[in-house]
């Protein structure tokens, strides 16, 4: 009977432990996000650059820009199939004994080249759509763009 007892008493131990240890694990993980401080988005510059033309923009020309993107969302695109080939081409260009700078270097360029055409699609849209703006539409596009660059700089400094 004695024995039953404390076999029942050893399970509330192990429990007990068990949940400091993870009470400790929470705690850290807390204290570690707030020493790190709040993450950093790494958002491509041309999706960052895009999105703040898109919103220095007047409201028809940022609705012309997207029909001219739905219009070639087939080109804007790069193959991403052939993307993550180059990708896996690159991880083998580095990992390869002996190293092969050429390899490595046909591989970045045969990936840069995807990404590329697709920017390349975009921005003729973009120039399309300023080049068909009237001279104020263009001044008041400047000066927002502008606004939005202070706006974004006085963002970074706090």
């Amino acid at each position: 009977m004695e024995n039953q007892i404390k076999q029942n008493r050893n399970w509330k131990k192990y429990l007990l432990i068990g949940s400091v240890g993870l009470n400790l694990v929470f705690a850290g993980l807390i204290a570690g996000a707030a020493i790190k401080g709040p993450p950093k988005h790494h958002s491509s510059v041309s999706v960052a650059n895009m999105r703040a033309v898109m919103m220095a923009l007047p409201e028809d020309k940022r609705k012309e820009l997207r029909a001219n993107f739905e219009q070639n969302k087939e080109k804007n695109k790069f193959d991403r199939v052939q993307f993550r080939a180059a990708k896996e081409d690159i991880t083998n260009a580095i990992e390869a004994v002996p190293f092969n700078r050429s390899v490595l270097e046909n591989a970045l360029n045969q990936q840069q080249n995807l990404v590329s055409v697709a920017a390349q699609s975009s921005s003729q849209a973009f120039v399309e759509v300023i080049a068909n703006m009237t001279d104020d539409e263009r001044a008041t596009f400047s000066k927002n763009m502008r606004e939005l660059r202070n706006k974004s700089k006085r963002n970074k400094d706090k």
